[in-house]
């Protein structure tokens, strides 16, 4: 059992210095920015458990079976999620219309964001904290509940150190991804309804 801990704190502490790098160093180019933080992110889990199991690569949420069960529990998780997500901005954050946490290149369209936001951010983040941590974490506690809240904590907790309080917010979220994960048995679904979390922030609050 403390293997498997010393290992998740292994493979978040490599992960996060990349992150922090990324965000502090400002040596790395921007043509580069998502390859290194897509590798930071994934490359860690994906040895971590390649090394200590024997498992497939479903066993971390890279599944395409039961693709109408997933696509129904991802509208649901949309419909609950960001539907929530506009009321909320609807009632409490108008009045921050020029609050902008993503910034890409100008003149990018809906299209280039939503490719960054799906398969550069949310994938990566998604492959971390939903197929490696929380498989972990149901490994070792045994609990859907208690995996899909630790992992929540963790994913909330990084972005509160890296985005201040509104990262924190994530945790919200975070528990529709974790369901989504434990429901459909990949991470595919929560992927996708990620990356349209972070398009509607970046069109709510965006400039």
């Amino acid at each position: 059992m403390w293997r498997v801990y010393r290992e998740i704190v292994v493979v978040f502490s490599i992960s996060m210095v990349v992150v922090a790098f990324l965000n502090y160093a400002s040596v790395v180019p921007p043509y580069l920015y998502y390859t290194v933080y897509t590798g930071g992110l994934m490359v860690p889990g994906a040895i971590a458990w390649r090394v200590s199991s024997a498992g497939c690569l479903a066993d971390v949420g890279l599944s395409w079976e039961n693709i109408s069960g997933q696509l129904r529990d991802f509208v649901l998780g949309g419909v609950v999620l960001l539907g929530s997500g506009a009321l909320i901005f609807h009632l409490f954050f108008k009045s921050f219309h020029h609050y902008y946490i993503f910034s890409l290149p100008r003149g990018s369209n809906l299209f280039y964001l939503l490719y960054v936001q799906v398969v550069l951010v949310a994938f990566p983040e998604e492959f971390l904290f939903r197929g490696y941590l929380q498989a972990r974490l149901m490994e070792l506690w045994g609990s859907p509940v208690g995996a899909v809240l630790g992992s929540a904590g963790i994913f909330a907790f990084c972005h509160l150190v890296f985005q201040g309080w509104m990262g924190g917010l994530v945790f919200f979220p975070a528990l529709v991804f974790g369901w989504l994960r434990q429901r459909t048995g990949s991470i595919f679904p929560s992927t996708f309804l990620h990356g349209l979390a972070n398009v509607e922030l970046f069109l709510f609050f965006g400039r």
